[in-house]
């Protein structure tokens, strides 16, 4: 009884467009595209959360699976914690940063450290979705600046000739 209360206050808050104060853990449960994941966190279900900022190629298009598999390199199965996670149409957008998968912490937590979006549009796996407003500046920089760093080096999607970002590829809405 006290799961499915959980359930539907969760299901609520997602509903009505909240917001989650601070940061959630949870575990990845699967990998839905390359800004897309299920999250597993413990008293309220599993979460669908995309990536804040980020927008990666449908997975039918160019690259599309590419990225879904850079992203699960990067989670697939591993601790996260979304950062002021919101919610709106059932979907919940979130900085959501895990442990490096180069660190060393041995038996103790690794710190969640790594923001998986900056990590995918370092790879050329995903553009940086300045449509999104809210972004703190310092990483609305970061964002900007390892967009054009994979540009130049023609890393993933810039290694075609003029990639379309998802939301033109899809057409409008």
């Amino acid at each position: 009884m006290k799961t499915t209360k959980t359930l539907l206050c969760a299901l609520a808050l997602a509903a009505s467009g909240a917001a989650w104060a601070g940061t959630v853990d949870g575990r990845v449960a699967s990998i839905v595209s390359g800004d897309t994941l299920q999250v597993d966190v413990p008293g309220h279900g599993q979460w669908r959360v995309r990536l804040a900022w980020v927008a990666a190629p449908a997975r039918r298009q160019e690259h599309g699976e590419a990225s879904r598999s850079s992203l699960g390199a990067l989670a697939a199965g591993r601790a996260v914690r979304l950062e002021n996670p919101r919610a709106a149409g059932g979907e919940w957008t979130a900085q959501v940063r895990v442990a490096p998968p180069s660190a060393r912490c041995g038996n103790a937590e690794c710190p969640p450290t790594l923001d998986l979006g900056l990590a995918q549009i370092e790879r050329g796996m995903a553009w940086h979705d300045r449509r999104r407003p809210g972004q703190p500046e310092p990483a609305a920089t970061d964002y900007a600046q390892a967009e054009f760093a994979a540009k130049i080096r023609r890393l993933g999607l810039w290694a075609g000739k003029n990639p379309s970002p998802p939301w033109e590829w899809r057409g409008p809405r």
